[in-house]
């Protein structure tokens, strides 16, 4: 049943990359806003402190590294962040991303971690820019405990920085699946400027989804459209402790299926671009010491309901405080 619901779902989401390199996007809203929209699910619950949540979700989502990747002879290489930990696939040859995509259930998190006090996070998302720059637009699901013990809560989210901060859109519950993508059409022209972006997130389980669109012209800013990322993430800037990092929150394991870029003229998985991308394995580890916290073992695979994409596929194991 569930490889049978990816496929569905990954079927779907390449036919929006089809699309849009065949006709571009058909046309541009103005203004970035949440365009919501129940799947036949009941009103969601919003999380009781919302300004708190985002607040510190606004915090989250900026990579903040130990050490930058270094290329090895085959292409690929090994990052190393104090928030990150995943895949990012960046153009070798000065070519665009275009799109990215990604799968994944929402993992359960237990608010228990020593020395959380107040509060802690995780976060799942996808995403273009980032890893190289400063801007990022992201669409994604997040954990969050309100203190030590707490039940914990889920929702999801979208953000375009530094354009706005985190905007909450539903709640969500544990292994709910969620598919997202973020598509950036460069041809289109809104107010002589060229750029209209789509951030798209459903909630399967839950009969929630939401599209986000907005042009470079109400944005401000013109994307560097520099990689595609499939990103597991844990908060900066706590002033509970004397890192100033918030406790990651512990969560099961967490696969993301069919994570797949258009990058330049390919469309593949994020581990299949070869010279075209650099792909970089982002592992995450504690500050100051930098021990491992969370990893992704077994390299990116092959996904079994979408073998076309080559290596989309990769687990997130969540490795506990030293």
């Amino acid at each position: 049943m569930q490889t049978a619901r990816r496929r569905s779902v990954i079927a779907s989401l390449v036919l929006v990359a089809v699309m849009v390199f065949a006709w571009g996007l058909a046309s541009a809203v103005l203004v970035a806003g949440s365009h919501s929209t129940s799947m036949g699910g009941t009103t969601a619950k919003m999380p009781t402190d919302l300004t708190q949540i985002e607040t510190g979700m606004t915090k989250v989502l900026h990579p903040l590294w130990a050490s930058k990747g270094v290329v090895g002879p085959g292409g690929s290489a090994v990052a190393v962040s104090y928030n990150w930990a995943g895949y990012a696939a960046v153009p070798s040859t000065g070519g665009s991303t275009f799109m990215v995509q990604g799968n994944w259930y929402v993992p359960t998190v237990t608010c228990s971690e020593p020395g959380a006090t107040t509060e802690a996070f995780t976060v799942q998302w996808v995403g273009i820019d980032g890893y190289s720059d400063s801007d990022v637009e992201q669409a994604g699901s997040a954990e969050y405990c309100s203190g030590h013990g707490a039940a914990p809560e889920y929702y999801t989210w979208w953000e375009f920085a530094p354009f706005n901060s985190i905007q909450v859109a539903y709640t969500t519950t544990p292994n709910a699946y969620i598919s997202a993508s973020v598509v950036y059409d460069p041809a289109e022209y809104v107010n002589g400027v060229q750029g209209v972006w789509n951030l798209q997130l459903y909630d399967v389980d839950n009969g929630h989804d939401f599209l986000v669109t907005a042009s470079d012209d109400t944005l401000g800013y013109s994307p560097n459209d520099l990689g595609a990322e499939c990103i597991s993430e844990a908060p900066a800037g706590d002033s509970q402790t004397s890192s100033g990092f918030f406790p990651l929150a512990k969560y099961t394991p967490t696969t993301f299926y069919g994570c797949a870029a258009a990058i330049g003229t390919h469309f593949d998985g994020i581990g299949s671009f070869g010279s075209a991308a650099t792909l970089y394995q982002i592992e995450q580890c504690n500050y100051p010491a930098c021990s491992k916290v969370l990893q992704s073992p077994g390299g990116v695979g092959k996904d079994s309901a979408a073998p076309q994409y080559g290596k989309s596929e990769f687990k997130l194991t969540w490795k506990g405080y030293d």
